[in-house]
């Protein structure tokens, strides 16, 4: 939640250019990529649960920076590729710029993998631009199918399930963290200076999220932005982001003003799904946010 309105407020020139659609996924705020993803060191599909527990371990190093961990990975074979359990822990692991989740090459048709009865991915807590996110997510009758990445490498990524559900928190401070580190990334590009930055968010009601962003700039190109924006979740989980305004003070603030007023034109009072599956397999069913000391969402989803 936090990225979409980060994104929109932060970078309204750019929203959506990296989203690799094609007519196998529909167009959504979100990818749920990170935690239904998982990076495979195998030619094909591991021939036993020992080879796929040591080919999943060794590929979350794709994915993060993983401190080493005897049960990073494990699963329970029933009568293999049937699973009774499969747990991947991905706590304490850092994303960077070189480890993040891989982007699917969606030309690439999935074939079957392996089947789980039930699917743990547990981050407590993934550390994203030295921010720290907190997020369990559990799948019933879970299918995890092989794929590949763009750079046709293996990755075994969640196509179905009866019940999925995902329970995810960061710190307001964290979340603050996360924006302070896109708007520098964003700012580099365009050679700005961000000193710092103030988020403000609430929840007006358990599917509303509202956020200010106060930015202040430094260098030749000095001043101050005022970022406000929101998103609404309907009860068919689609989204509506709105209010979204910059008000810039300042040679530096008053000239992003300018580049981002057609973009925040563009996006305000746009709807679509909050949430994307691989492949467009799953759904989203319900959702909810709540802020006080931590931002926290829960999600449920399933398959179509």
């Amino acid at each position: 939640m936090v990225a979409i309105l980060a994104s929109l407020v932060l970078a309204a020139r750019s929203v959506g250019a990296d989203v690799p659609l094609s007519a196998k996924t529909p167009d959504g705020w979100v990818e749920a990529k990170p935690a239904c993803v998982f990076p495979l060191v195998a030619t094909a599909l591991p021939g036993n649960v020992d080879l796929l527990t040591t080919a999943l371990t060794t590929g979350l190093a794709r994915l993060a920076i993983t401190p080493p961990r005897a049960d990073r990975v494990e699963a329970q074979a029933i009568k293999y590729p049937e699973l009774s359990a499969l747990c991947i822990d991905l706590s304490n692991s850092i994303e960077d710029n070189d480890h993040k989740p891989p982007k699917v090459n969606w030309h690439y048709l999935p074939v079957p993998g392996v089947q789980a009865d039930r699917l743990d991915v547990i981050a407590r807590p993934l550390v994203i631009q030295q921010a720290k996110v907190e997020y369990e997510l559990t799948a019933e009758n879970a299918d995890l199918e092989l794929a590949e990445d763009r750079a046709r490498r293996p990755i075994l990524m969640l196509m179905g399930t009866r019940h999925g559900h995902l329970e995810a928190s960061v710190s307001r401070a964290d979340a603050e963290a996360l924006c302070l580190a896109a708007a520098r990334h964003l700012a580099q590009k365009y050679d700005f200076t961000v000193k710092s930055l103030r988020l403000n968010l609430s929840t007006p009601t358990d599917r509303t999220l509202s956020a200010q962003a106060d930015v202040v700039l430094g260098g030749e190109m000095y001043g101050t932005l005022h970022f406000t924006g929101q998103i609404n979740i309907a009860s068919d989980m689609t989204a509506t982001v709105s209010d979204l305004n910059c008000d810039g003070g300042g040679p530096g603030g008053l000239t992003i003003e300018g580049m981002v007023a057609a973009g925040l034109f563009f996006y305000n009072e746009k709807s679509k799904p909050l949430v994307v599956f691989p492949f467009n397999a799953m759904q989203l069913t319900d959702v909810r946010v709540h802020v006080n000391d931590n931002l926290h969402i829960t999600a449920d989803f399933g398959s179509r």
